[in-house]
């Protein structure tokens, strides 16, 4: 009797196991499908601007206007790991187009543009302003690193404004998905002349997990954007 219990409940466990392993590879198929967008879905396409790592375009997708940016190679729409990023100062990732010959990244739309055209222009930003927009950068970078992911590529083209006046860090290019077993590992990337050995020892110093405090990222602020007073980019005088 004990034995026929015993191999009653390892055929209920077993049955158990294969359901949910099936139910989960039915969730992860069906995120997929969500996550690829037909390019045809997209409609009134409107350029609004390029720049090293592709262009961005003005779209309307599901009764919705987003931003849709086109890449040059497929591996570039391979950005599953931030699929899952839900936080008010991270752009949102709606899905991707991975058929040829068109690779798009389908994001949330900003009407007020870049960052840095902000500061270049002639509108005035108030002092209460403007720290709102420091907070809401260190809150979304805070949130990237407590979720594993490095942008290693922060600078003000790279950071939108939203109609509501809101942050919206975005242009994940060079983003790195830290694991564990690479949390020491080190690398430099970025924008170039946007960085002096100091600098670039803090990108490099914040590749690693066990680095990556806030007081750190509040020193990169006030050293990457010396653009909030002069309208200029550091270096710009280089390009």
């Amino acid at each position: 009797m004990r034995m026929r219990n015993s191999a009653h409940l390892f055929v209920r466990d077993y049955a158990n196991t294969v359901k949910f392993e099936e139910t989960q590879i039915e969730r992860k198929k069906s995120e997929d499908e969500e996550w690829e967008i037909p390019f045809e879905a997209i409609s009134e396409l409107e350029w609004l601007g390029s720049g090293s790592q592709g262009a961005v375009f003005r779209g309307q997708y599901e009764n919705r206007t987003v931003a849709v940016k086109k890449v040059n190679q497929l591996k570039e729409t391979e950005i599953k790991h931030l699929r899952h990023l839900r936080h008010q100062n991270i752009i949102e990732f709606l899905g991707v187009c991975s058929k040829s010959p068109c690779y798009c990244i389908v994001m949330e739309y900003c009407s007020k543009g870049q960052l840095c055209s902000v500061l270049k222009s002639k509108s005035v930003i108030t002092r209460e302003t403007f720290s709102q927009w420091v907070r809401e950068i260190a809150d979304g970078m805070h949130y990237l690193h407590q979720n594993k992911v490095i942008h290693r590529d922060l600078k003000s083209p790279n950071i939108l404004i939203s109609g509501e006046d809101s942050i919206k860090i975005c242009d994940f290019g060079t983003s790195h998905l830290q694991k564990k077993t690479d949390s020491t590992m080190m690398s430099f990337c970025g924008t170039v002349r946007l960085v002096n050995d100091k600098s670039k020892y803090l990108v490099m110093l914040c590749n690693d997990e066990a680095n990556c405090p806030g007081r750190l990222f509040s020193s990169a602020i006030k050293c990457k954007y010396p653009e909030s007073s002069t309208g200029r980019e550091r270096g710009a005088h280089l390009a």
